[in-house]
């Protein structure tokens, strides 16, 4: 606060500081939003010009095929997609390219939500006519689900249009956010904002907010003392630390905001003793909560083979916290039970991430699970540039790295591949019964006389690494030692010789995480 107030004299001359606290209407007293409410809109409503324009539904392009890649795989358990989605005309990509997908929570995850401010839209639900034009015979049945136990009211408040007004100095003011306006509250949670607790800082600042809302009403209640004591100690700790256990234990027990909400409602979602009104609206946390951003896929057709199509391969994350609740991921079980026909809001998005231009280029592949994605295009488009052309062409090796034989996926398409000389295939497996584990860097060092002939007799090579971050760094030293061992160089000189393929381009990664390089 102190900074705050260091950088408004620096930057505000005092006369417009005078200024803004006479327009404020109380000298010396600067100006808070003290709430956040609804205004729904409803027929009665002079103002609800505001609100019109409200969207529904998803725009984008089209799903054409969704199957499973594992065999005897389950979005449950473990899984592995395999999505074909048809591009709009006059979008084009390019083998190695990306697409940004848009998300969707789970409609039961955001009725769970929702369901925890029950109380204030139940109460809204009467003041927007719901019992009325019910009465009148009016009323549109809402959607029913089967795993929610949301009432009928609750579910028609869901649907209805709002925008968002926020209060300061006894005056309410329309809050602009397009994500939280003209919208129904189904919309929002689905598709704006973020349910899940993966950001730290917005974490700490929540439950900052919800303990100010207890001490300003000064409540003493056991699971308010709890609660306050509970995030004063986890504040300090995050001020203070650069690990914050507290925090992180409290993200484990509740990982995402509905599990917050879920736990906490009594305390902040309905009228304590001898309040008429909650300690928060739903509008004080729309406001504070993150939106949802784009996931990226690597795309695994080939735009030479398949134009006016991309496909990806999806892994359907299935994760627990320590406390054994599970967090499935959003994007992979969106993307996982969408239907064949519906539309999916996604772009495609240009990457660096190629094969060499010379087609006499030695190139090594390596990928595990859902990095083979880019690699199988690109192999497409070899195996087409063979077909046409009668040219020499550079060796090709991919190293697959995957659990066992069940999880090989594109099984079919790499034997053909192999068969037919477009590569060689070397898989790495760690889980398979019977065999030692190997991951795909050990496989590297398995074949590290290979590898050495490779580096060492073709200067136009290229490592073409899609995957883990971890994966990437573990093949990169691990090339370093096979140099070391094979190659008789020293470190320093193996070091420099694939310090130079990273200058020159050809030791291209598309990774999720930070990759890093040894130099010493």
């Amino acid at each position: 606060l102190r900074w705050c107030h260091f950088v408004r004299k620096l930057v505000l001359p005092d006369s417009l500081v005078a200024h803004i606290q006479d327009m404020n209407g109380e000298e010396g007293q600067e100006s808070a939003i003290t709430s956040y409410h609804f205004k729904w809109r409803n027929d009665d409503d002079d103002d609800n010009s505001r609100c019109m324009g409200a969207t529904v539904g998803v725009q984008g392009i089209r799903c054409v095929k969704n199957e499973e890649l594992f065999l005897g795989g389950s979005i449950a358990s473990r899984s592995t997609r395999h999505i074909e989605l048809e591009l709009p005309e006059g979008t084009f990509y390019e083998t190695g390219d990306h697409l940004s997908v848009k998300p969707m929570n789970s409609l039961e995850m955001c009725q769970r939500f929702i369901k925890c401010f029950s109380h204030e839209l139940e109460k809204a639900a009467v003041k927007s006519g719901y019992y009325r034009s019910k009465s009148n015979g009016n009323m549109s049945t809402p959607p029913r689900s089967s795993s929610t136990a949301c009432s009928p009211s609750l579910l028609w408040q869901m649907q209805q249009i709002f925008y968002i007004n926020y209060e300061t100095n006894r005056q309410q003011f329309l809050h602009k956010d397009p994500s939280l306006t003209n919208k129904t509250l189904v919309e929002v949670t689905q598709a704006h904002v973020d349910l899940s607790f993966d950001q730290e800082s917005y974490v700490v600042d929540l439950l900052s907010m919800l303990s100010t809302k207890i001490k300003n009403a000064s409540i003493q209640t056991k699971a308010a003392v709890y609660f306050t004591t509970a995030v004063q100690r986890t504040v300090k700790e995050y001020n203070e630390f650069e690990n914050c256990d507290s925090l992180k234990n409290l993200m484990q027990q509740w990982p995402t905001i509905v599990h917050l909400f879920e736990a906490c409602k009594e305390l902040f979602c309905f009228p304590l003793e001898g309040r008429p009104e909650p300690l928060v609206t739903l509008a004080d946390v729309l406001v504070m909560m993150p939106r949802l951003k784009p996931r990226h896929y690597s795309i695994s057709s080939s735009d030479n083979v398949s134009p006016s199509a991309v496909s990806i391969t999806v892994g359907v994350l299935n994760a627990y916290t320590r406390c054994g609740i599970p967090t499935p991921g959003v994007c992979s079980h969106y993307l996982a039970q969408l239907g064949v026909g519906l539309m999916v809001d996604a772009v495609v998005t240009r990457s660096s991430f190629r094969t060499p231009r010379n087609q006499r280029a030695s190139v090594v592949m390596i990928g595990a699970g859902t990095g083979l994605a880019p690699l199988v295009g690109f192999l497409d488009d070899r195996a087409l540039a063979m077909e046409r052309s009668k040219a020499k062409f550079g060796e090709c090796h991919l190293y697959f790295g995957c659990r066992n034989d069940r999880e090989v996926i594109f099984s079919s398409k790499l034997a053909e591949l192999e068969a037919t000389g477009v590569m060689h295939l070397h898989l790495a497996q760690s889980r398979q019964k019977g065999k030692p584990k190997r991951y795909v860097q050990d496989k590297l060092f398995d074949n590290g006389e290979e590898i050495t002939r490779i580096l060492l007799s073709d200067d136009m090579v290229h490592f073409l690494i899609c995957g883990d971050a971890k994966m990437a760094n573990a093949c990169y030293d691990k090339c370093v030692e096979i140099l070391q061992k094979y190659g008789g160089m020293s470190r320093m000189s193996a070091l420099h010789l694939m310090m130079r393929m990273r200058f020159e381009n050809r030791w291209q990664l598309d990774v999720w995480g930070a990759a890093h390089y040894t130099t010493t």
